[in-house]
């Protein structure tokens, strides 16, 4: 019995345990994303990466945070980063296809500045045809980022 008594007992505590850290929520945090988003809306994007981060460093698990992060990064073109956001976003909330659809047009956008810049090297002489597909390529992938709008918010 007292074996029994003493098992369910340490289980109560490490209930206790878990249930009592600290669980950040956004709704916790309102006010503070409220600001965030704001400075993020009117396009003080240091501003709202500063904000964004100050609340990524109190709870890691705030979605709404990496999903910022990565509009940010891919705005200021670091899209290394923003893809690294993007997947801890989808890491707490992997439903979000628009967030999976930016990561797409992140890799099309990528895509498309190495042809931009191996076009410097295309050469008359490896032929019309090796030239006009290249072109042809370069022009596909341009059309297929105008077909996402990115950032989706």
């Amino acid at each position: 019995m007292l074996r029994f008594n003493s098992t369910v007992l340490l289980g109560l505590l490490l209930v206790g345990c878990q249930s009592s850290a600290p669980q950040f929520t956004q709704t916790a945090f309102a006010p503070a994303i409220d600001s965030a988003t704001a400075a993020y809306q009117s396009g003080d994007l240091q501003l709202a990466e500063g904000l964004w981060r100050q609340l990524l460093e109190r709870d890691p698990t705030l979605v709404v945070g990496w999903c910022h992060l990565g509009h940010i990064d891919f705005r200021q073109h670091r899209y290394d980063s923003a893809l690294t956001a993007y997947q801890k976003c989808l890491r707490y909330k992997p439903q979000q296809t628009d967030i999976w659809q930016n990561m797409a047009v992140i890799r099309l956008r990528q895509a498309s500045e190495l042809m931009i810049r191996g076009s410097a090297f295309l050469l008359p002489s490896e032929g019309v045809d090796t030239n006009q597909d290249y072109q042809r390529l370069l022009q596909s992938l341009m059309l297929l980022q105008r077909v996402s709008q990115l950032p989706s918010e």
